[in-house]
């Protein structure tokens, strides 16, 4: 299985000793030809190295301290491999600079003597992916539905009960318990998969540790919550919306500041969508804020007038409650739109 491997090579015009750009190409079979001395090195321009046999030859650079290492080393043709693609652009002026994206890399092993063909790949590792995931849903859908029922819907099923709890409790209980096991799940992925702390990662891995730390403290607060008529029922209260509305603000930026990472790397258009879900949120959050405000306008009104008083109020707070459902019914529709785009391009990437 002999075959022609091309070796495309630049130099830096600044420091000739350093190489920033080696392109391999994989011709049809070659007759055979000794392999190039690279001692020759002395242009900018690319230059090809041709290898032969059924050994893979690489020319790796090591930068550092403007030192380079040039290394050979042999993989078998015949076994399958891991590809790994990088930009071939070189950069202006023949500067160093770092890669604003991972490479591409295969999603399984191939050969590469094998027939052309598409074989996929992705830029972005299988666990970060997976905690992308697991945040957006987490911190975009059950928590915003969550928070949203726990707000706005307690008087909406006075009378219905759920394992003994009432129905809105039981829904916000729920996805508050979800919401911290899918982050706790998400949390240790990218240790899992750097092996330790990030320190490329700006303030991405603080303020996660943080809405890691909040969510951890909301559950423990929840487990010895106060009962309602508890002198401090109050206190639990005020720091049960501290808590949480911080670890939702910090989640939210903490989602800016990942998105666009190396290891993930959406699409530009990510911090768009974004904008339009924090908008969605506030607009429906504001929404059923006034609507509430007008619904007990109507019942002072009511009572005061004194006029089919119980009756006029019933019907006030049926309508209410007609179109705040309606709301929760299109706010979620509109919520796991947003999560679908997300969770698509994260696919895709």
């Amino acid at each position: 299985h002999s075959c022609h491997l091309s070796l495309e090579y630049t130099r830096s015009q600044k420091d000739p000793q350093i190489v920033h750009r080696v392109l391999l190409v994989l011709v049809q079979p070659h007759p055979e030809q000794e392999m190039e001395s690279p001692q020759n090195w002395g242009s900018p321009k690319p230059k090809a190295i041709r290898l032969r046999n059924q050994s893979l030859q690489q020319t790796i650079s090591f930068l550092k301290s403007k030192l380079v290492e040039i290394m050979l080393f042999t993989l078998p043709l015949l076994i399958v491999h891991n590809l790994l693609l990088s930009p071939p652009t070189p950069p202006p002026g023949g500067a160093i600079y770092k890669h604003h994206q991972q490479p591409l890399i295969t999603n399984g092993k191939h050969n590469i003597l094998s027939p052309l063909k598409d074989i996929g790949g992705s830029r972005s590792p299988f666990l970060i992916k997976i905690h992308g995931a697991l945040m957006f849903i987490g911190w975009i859908t059950t928590v915003s539905i969550g928070v949203i029922v726990a707000r706005f819907f307690k008087p909406v099923w006075p009378n219905t009960l759920l394992f003994g709890e009432e129905i809105w409790f039981q829904i916000h209980r729920s996805l508050m318990i979800i919401t911290i096991l899918l982050t706790s799940i998400s949390f240790v992925l990218p240790f899992i998969y750097r092996g330790g702390w990030n320190k490329q990662a700006g303030f991405h891995p603080y303020f996660g540790s943080t809405v890691m730390a909040l969510a951890l403290l909301q559950s423990l607060m929840a487990a010895f919550r106060p009962p309602p008529q508890a002198p401090r029922r109050q206190i639990f209260n005020w720091l049960h919306w501290s808590a949480g509305t911080t670890a939702r603000i910090l989640a939210v930026v903490t989602i800016f500041l990942g998105m666009d990472l190396p290891a993930l790397n959406l699409p530009p258009w990510d911090t768009y969508v974004m904008i339009g879900f924090v908008a969605w949120h506030v607009g429906i959050d504001v929404l059923l804020e006034l609507h509430g405000y007008c619904l007990i306008r109507k019942v002072e009104v009511l009572e005061d007038d004194r006029v089919q008083i119980l009756q006029s109020i019933s019907s006030a707070e049926a309508q209410g409650h007609t179109f705040k459902k309606a709301m929760l019914f299109i706010y979620i529709c509109g919520n796991i739109a947003f999560l679908v785009t997300f969770i698509t391009a994260v696919v895709q990437v």
